[in-house]
């Protein structure tokens, strides 16, 4: 539907790469949770399609890069936490 700036690949790690590089093509940064890649030569070519691109690879787990948990931590969350 539009531009796309960040896309966040949750996926089984075999998809990583295909969706990594289909979202570099399109313009958009990207964050894949670990491992990002299975083998070396895909990580050379995840590489190369970041450089290509001129956007950025991260590779992490989503709630390390989320404010949610400091602000649970800090109390600074508006309403009651339920679980």
């Amino acid at each position: 539907t539009g531009p796309v700036d960040v896309v966040v690949v949750a996926a089984p790690i075999a998809a990583h790469l295909p969706l990594a590089l289909a979202a570099l093509e399109s313009g958009a940064d990207v964050l894949l949770e670990k491992p990002p890649v299975t083998t070396r030569a895909d990580l050379a070519t995840l590489l190369d399609a970041e450089r290509r691109s001129g956007r950025v690879v991260q590779v992490g787990f989503q709630s390390l890069g989320s404010h949610a948990l400091p602000a649970l931590r800090d109390g600074s969350l508006v309403g009651t936490v339920r679980s």
